[in-house]
């Protein structure tokens, strides 16, 4: 295995192949600052530099230096009405109510993910993923496969940005219930969908690409709105080591 950790300022696909094919697996640790994908070589540029990329209509989120992860506090929430969501959010907004009647506290602590976990089929990205999720800095609750940014969110009833939070609130309580004041929490959460990676069959539904004959905006460019900083760690094989 070899480890790259770099600043993804070219296209990832200008790496030297071998080293990729050197080698059973290899892992790029990215802080994302430009597409992954432009759709031609004139369009490596910048999100906010390229006149042809249009921004996702996504909100921005003024994240607080207390926490390590991308968090901040809100006082009201609109209600959760995706199906792919309720479920896992009904544990957390419970423990949210329950803490307010006791507590007081009527803000919730909303996070997004400090790290992506993304690649192709049959890369070792599950392993992975559980590998760093043992990492005691890490929320127990990271989730895998969430699928929003590239799809959940074209679905009827999901697509407010509060979806993908709710997914993502019991990390949030996590690090809720282990913030001390006066300290900046040390934990991160983290969304391993591999297909972030390359799949973007619905990118002519995305916000953004409207009139658009290619793709305008891409997975990378709603992660990068959504978190400037996100850390993307990509997992790829020789496939005729697979």
């Amino acid at each position: 295995m070899s480890l790259y950790i770099c600043s993804l300022s070219l296209r990832l696909s200008q790496s030297s192949p071998a080293r990729v094919g050197g080698c059973k697996m290899s892992l790029y640790i990215c802080s994302l600052s430009l597409r992954l994908f432009p759709s031609s070589p004139a369009r490596v540029a910048s999100v906010e530099d390229s006149p042809r990329v249009h921004q996702p209509v996504l909100p921005q989120f003024k994240t607080l230096r207390e926490f390590t992860s991308p968090c901040w506090w809100v006082q009201d929430v609109s209600e959760n009405k995706c199906p792919q969501t309720m479920k896992r959010s009904r544990e957390p907004l419970a423990w949210i109510a329950s803490n307010g009647r006791m507590t007081g506290e009527t803000r919730m602590l909303r996070c997004l993910p400090y790290f992506f976990i993304i690649g192709q089929c049959k890369c070792g990205t599950s392993d992975l993923f559980s590998r760093i999720n043992s990492h005691p800095d890490v929320t127990p609750h990271a989730m895998k496969e969430t699928q929003w940014v590239r799809q959940s969110q074209l679905s009827e009833s999901c697509t407010s940005i509060d979806t993908y939070l709710y997914l993502l609130q019991k990390s949030a309580n996590f690090i809720r219930m282990n913030h001390r004041k006066d300290t900046v929490s040390p934990y991160i959460l983290g969304d391993g969908t591999p297909a972030y990676f390359s799949v973007n069959e619905f990118w002519d539904m995305l916000p953004g690409n409207e009139g658009c004959k290619e793709p305008c905006v891409t997975n990378p460019d709603l992660i990068h709105h959504l978190n400037p900083r996100a850390r993307l760690i990509l997992s790829l094989r020789n496939p005729t080591n697979r």
